[in-house]
């Protein structure tokens, strides 16, 4: 029987050394039943996010460990939360799974639901690691939540004639088709760094480098998703709403929108022990900042409230609304108190 995971020695050492600032922590897991990557290639695309990073936020990256392990076809969140769940005495601030599913293979990756978000994560961290602090926390995720991605490893950037059959892609094709190539049909396929590429990307300024050396477009990746939580529009966070200063559109980067990269560079350590505002899970009042813990539904979830009037007594949280109701929909009697719904995209 194969071991779902095989630990390979800690990497720190392949990065530089930390920066006055903490530096966030990563876990890379790759899925041996996906890929056959080594160590020194997952330290290498790390050390290149960490570069661009810094220059977009000051934040920097300190690669923790590279895990690898046969999973199968094992859900990407189950992974991460499976390793987070036996390192509880010495987490990491973000996993990234190198996993092969219908969306990490066509988008490329995706943000992977942090853990620290429900109550009996929650439960598990305050037993198991009370004084785990991210030192990249964001406003908009419980205090010491640890962070997530799912990638595909190095996907096709400038792929020509391909057609995804299962979780591969298959050259069926000479010339491009179906949006390829920057929607231009018809292009003869070239075939450059064994694979056949669009002829129109190969020397493009910015698709080009990345083509070339697809290490560039994983680390441009892995920084994408770790941006997501700091905003709370999802997708609609990759562009910038009209309504945002110009200022903050130029700090624009990896595909997302300069609200979120402001926010990242902005933020400190937030821990599993610090007082929880209003709209954030919790596990029982003592933890909640001047408010009680409630049980809301349906759906049953736990957060810290408050009783009120009108939704003006609930104080605002980053990218929520607040609205004033029943703490249970289910029993009239109860107090009214501060709900909190995801802000408008």
């Amino acid at each position: 029987m194969k071991r779902p995971f095989r630990t390979a020695i800690p990497c720190a050492l392949f990065l530089a050394s930390a920066a006055a600032t903490a530096q966030i922590e990563v876990v890379a897991i790759v899925n041996q039943d996906h890929y056959t990557v080594t160590q020194q290639e997952i330290a290498q695309t790390v050390a290149l996010a960490s570069q661009s990073l810094s220059a977009a936020t000051g934040k920097t990256y300190s690669l923790k460990q590279v895990v690898f392990g046969h999973f199968g076809a094992q859900d990407a969140t189950k992974t991460m939360h499976d390793y987070v769940k036996g390192h509880f005495n010495d987490p990491p601030d973000y996993v990234i799974v190198f996993h092969k599913d219908g969306n990490s293979v066509t988008a490329g990756g995706y943000m992977l639901t942090p853990f620290g978000t429900t109550r009996e994560q929650l439960a598990l961290q305050l037993q198991k690691s009370p004084k785990y602090c991210n030192p990249a926390g964001s406003p908009y995720m419980p205090p010491g939540v640890i962070y997530g991605a799912a990638l595909d490893w190095h996907p096709l950037i400038g792929k020509c004639g391909y057609e995804l059959q299962g979780l591969k892609w298959v050259h069926v094709n000479a010339k491009s088709f179906g949006g390829q190539c920057v929607n231009q049909s018809g292009l003869t396929c070239v075939f450059q760094f064994g694979e056949w590429q669009c002829p129109n990307l190969i020397d493009d300024p910015v698709f080009g480098p990345q083509i070339a050396d697809r290490k560039l477009l994983t680390a441009f990746s892995i920084n994408h998703e770790l941006l997501h939580p700091f905003g709370f529009k999802g997708n609609a966070d990759h562009a910038c709403a009209a309504s945002v200063p110009q200022s903050v559109k130029d700090k624009s980067a990896f595909n997302m929108c300069g609200t979120n990269v402001i926010a990242l560079k902005n933020a400190k350590a937030r821990c599993v022990a610090d007082k929880r505002p209003l709209g954030t899970v919790c596990t029982h009042k003592n933890q909640c900042n001047n408010s009680f813990c409630y049980e809301f539904g349906p759906p049953i979830a736990n957060a810290c409230s408050h009783t009120c009037n009108t939704a003006a007594d609930c104080a605002a949280v980053p990218g929520k609304v607040a609205t004033c109701r029943k703490r249970r929909l289910d029993i009239p009697t109860t107090d009214n108190s501060c709900f909190y719904v995801p802000g408008p995209l």
